[in-house]
């Protein structure tokens, strides 16, 4: 805050040295904050704030003007800057008395003694009956000037809970950096103090509960008359929803009743039916009772109650085993169909609603990542322990280990309809949008998988190529077994960024498709794959060469900068210039000594910058991620 005041009293300043960037002179906005002995971290951010579209108050319009009209001169920038300032001023001193005024009118209006909230079944406290207090505030255009420049960015939409600041807000370095020198030392001894303690706290597991209240504590409450707490009726015993209940329902007696509610739940016969339900939709695609949170009068009917009333005795007899369930539903003829439709049967259900085929269905979020780290090679089939951020880089676990933010989504689960985390979700709802594609194309965890890919593909076909040349029974990827090992090659997860010596691009092709599509490849995909191979690789070819050129130019250039040092200095009479480069352990071998060709290190990498490509095209097609 108090550099904000310190700014306010600068804007005059600072709109200046943003005319002699933006308007007539346009000298260079490092060269405008020197001349004006201006902080340039500040002065871009006026020089973005001047130019926002003022679609939320109109104080900056006569400056935008005035650049429009050949720039202006420096007269009239003057002219409306000092006018501006005065702005500034004014605002940021009539909020400071509006909030001094509403702090008086919020105690004045405060009850001395302290009002009980009505009682929520939730255990929340309601906010009906607190005092709503009238308080005073600046007018909109001047307020949001205020916000814009001393709170939060307005034009930032994208950021509800972490919103860029305003234009006088600082944080973090950006603050930091215009501390003094003691209050700097004292931060950073701070910090330094905190991350102490923080590797001194021992890492206690826990687990979240609830526990009753004091059974003194415990009261019945009035039922709420179309849900309005303030609108009580007649007290009701705590007890199942009568609805649900057996002809002689019984009130719970034992605390709370919340264990009693969880058992009549568990033990209620709709349970059994509805967790059978969802778990043969999950598999199928669609549920016997289409509607999985709602087996009323209002929800859909049971395609085949028969089947329904088999699956939950099963389901009931095995102790309610998940996974007896699903081994049940799995050996099921009908799981097992493919997608292959009927013209006969269309006619007759053309929805599908008795599985005459299988329900063609797109992986969800976690199975699609799973699925991509699986085929790299990178997967880390470790059970249990912490979980991480989806987006950290070295989270290579199953997805189900990640971290999941009620606040803020992660992008990645927001693209492939993760449901939203606040809210219970009764189904997944899939989409097909252009944004899942570009994901694929333009992500660097698929970047990073996919060349992981393409040393496992080169490390299998090379050893294909061997075990051909020694007469041995080379596997050639024609849809049997798995035609790559789980684990991708050792020495590819122990050098992440090396490049195969070798692209066998006939065998890769034949070794990627069962492994991505689980089906043989047919000839016009591998005669399109090689196409495209070839055409990228001769587009890359040319920027390989010229930028291994460039790094031994500056190679070479270094190596002569320190020959000459050595040359110029006296205590090193016994080393010749012919010995420089030697003496250096870590210098970058000649060109005469390098291992390998420039040509082939060049192609090299552009077969390996194809190759991603290629896979990365696989990848994002939908047969990778929809199951037949």
């Amino acid at each position: 805050q108090q550099l904000s005041r310190v700014l306010a009293l600068q804007t005059s300043k600072y709109m200046m040295a943003a005319w002699r960037v933006t308007g007539e002179p346009q000298i260079p906005a490092a060269r405008a904050a020197a001349q004006g002995k201006l902080d340039l971290e500040t002065l871009q951010r006026w020089i973005r704030f001047l130019a926002k579209e003022p679609k939320n108050y109109p104080f900056v319009k006569p400056w935008q003007e005035m650049l429009a009209d050949d720039g202006g001169t420096e007269e009239r920038a003057q002219a409306l800057a000092d006018d501006f300032q005065r702005l500034v001023l004014e605002v940021s001193a009539e909020q400071k008395k509006l909030e001094e005024r509403n702090r008086k009118i919020i105690a004045k209006g405060t009850p001395l003694e302290e009002v009980k909230s009505t009682p929520m079944p939730n255990g929340f406290e309601s906010f009906f009956d607190q005092h709503q207090l009238e308080l005073d505030t600046m007018e909109r255009e001047r307020f949001n000037l205020f916000l814009d420049m001393f709170r939060f960015d307005l034009d930032n939409q994208l950021d509800t809970f972490f919103p860029e600041p305003g234009l006088f807000v600082f944080r973090g370095w950006s603050l930091e950096r215009q501390l003094s020198r003691v209050s700097a030392d004292h931060v950073t001894a701070t910090r330094e103090e905190i991350d102490k303690l923080e590797k001194d706290l021992p890492d206690l597991p826990f687990v979240m509960g609830v526990e009753d209240k004091p059974e003194e504590d415990l009261t019945e409450i009035g039922l709420h008359i179309r849900g309005n707490p303030k609108n009580l009726g007649e007290k009701v015993p705590a007890g199942f929803p009568l609805v649900l209940s057996g002809p002689d329902p019984k009130p719970f007696e034992d605390g709370s009743g919340r264990l009693e509610l969880a058992e009549a739940i568990a033990t209620h016969p709709l349970t059994a039916r509805v967790i059978v339900n969802r778990v043969w939709r999950w598999h199928m695609g669609s549920g016997i009772v289409d509607t999985p949170s709602n087996f009323g009068k209002a929800g859909d009917r049971p395609s085949n109650p028969e089947l329904l009333e088999w699956l939950t005795s099963r389901f009931v007899e095995n102790g309610m085993s998940l996974k007896q369930l699903h081994k049940d539903i799995m050996l099921t003829a009908a799981y097992q169909r493919t997608t292959v439709r009927d013209a006969a049967n269309e006619r007759v259900d053309g929805a599908n609603r008795f599985y005459w085929r299988a329900n063609r269905q797109r992986l969800d979020a976690e199975g699609i990542r799973d699925a991509l780290l699986s085929v790299a090679g990178t997967l880390d089939p470790k059970v249990g322990g912490k979980s991480m951020r989806i987006a950290d880089g070295e989270n290579v676990r199953r997805t189900l280990y990640s971290e999941v933010s009620r606040f803020q989504l992660d992008e990645y689960l927001q693209i492939f309809d993760f449901p939203n985390p606040g809210i219970t979700a009764e189904r997944r709802f899939t989409t097909n949008v252009p944004l899942q594609s570009l994901f694929f194309m333009n992500s660097e965890f698929v970047r990073v998988q996919a060349e992981h890919l393409v040393r496992r593909l080169a490390a299998k076909a090379a050893e294909t190529s061997v075990a051909q040349e020694q007469g041995g029974a080379a596997h050639q990827g024609d849809g049997g077994a798995d035609p790559a090992p789980q684990e991708a090659p050792k020495d590819t997860l122990a050098a992440k960024d090396s490049i195969p010596e070798s692209f066998d691009d006939r065998a890769m092709i034949r070794i990627a498709y069962p492994l991505l599509y689980g089906r043989p490849v047919t000839e016009t995909e591998v005669e399109a794959g090689l196409a495209f191979l070839g055409e990228q690789r001769a587009s890359h070819l040319p920027k390989e060469l010229a930028a291994i050129d460039s790094v031994r130019a500056a190679e070479k250039a270094e190596a002569e900068k320190k020959a000459t040092a050595a040359a110029a200095d006296s205590t090193a009479t016994m080393v010749g210039v012919e010995g420089d480069t030697a003496a250096d352990p870590g210098a970058e071998p000649s060109d005469e000594e390098r291992p390998e060709d420039r040509q082939a290190l060049a192609e090299r990498r552009a077969s390996m910058k194809a190759w991603v490509q290629y896979v990365r095209a696989l990848f994002s097609a939908a047969e990778f991620r929809f199951i037949d």
